[in-house]
Formats: structure tokens, sequence, C-alpha cells
């Protein structure tokens, strides 16, 4: 009788153990579902980050470009036009 009540015990305090182990797992769950989400946004706004540089860094050097682009056509037109008046 003495066993029996002891295995009853243990057999409750296993399924105590049991629920309190399904309880953390659904809330370890619940954690790496937000956890998931987070890095998902992060990565994202990483992305977003990383688009709006290179557009920026293409802009400037599209800037640059036209900007000598412009001087060495005026050079140009100016050698050009004293070639043609004859003062070399």
């Amino acid at each position: 009788m003495e066993q029996l009540n002891e295995t009853s015990a243990q057999l409750g305090q296993a399924e105590a153990n049991v629920e309190a182990f399904k309880a953390q797992n659904e809330q370890l769950v619940a954690q790496n579902q937000k956890l998931t989400e987070m890095v998902s946004e992060l990565q994202d706004q990483q992305n977003a980050r990383n688009v709006t540089a290179k557009r920026i860094q293409t802009t400037v050097i599209t800037a640059v470009c036209l900007i000598l682009g412009y001087f060495i056509l005026i050079r140009v037109m100016r050698w050009g036009m004293r070639r043609r008046s004859g003062r070399i």
C-alpha cells in the first residue's frame, strides 16, 4: 500500500513536471516567434538602408561625372574655337 501511494505521488509529480515543461515550451515558442519577427524587421531595415546608401552613392557619382564632363566639354570647346580662329 505504501509503495502504491509512493508511486501515485511520483506519478502526480511527473504529471506536474510535464505540465510545467509544456507551459515553458509554449512560452519559448512564443518568444522564438517574436525574435524571428524582430530579426526579419531588422533585416528589412538594413536592406532599406543599403538601398538608400546605394542610391545616394549613385547620385553623387553621377553628379561628379556631370560636373567633370561639363568642365572637360568647356575646355574642348575653347580649344576648338581658338584653333579655328588661328590663335594657338
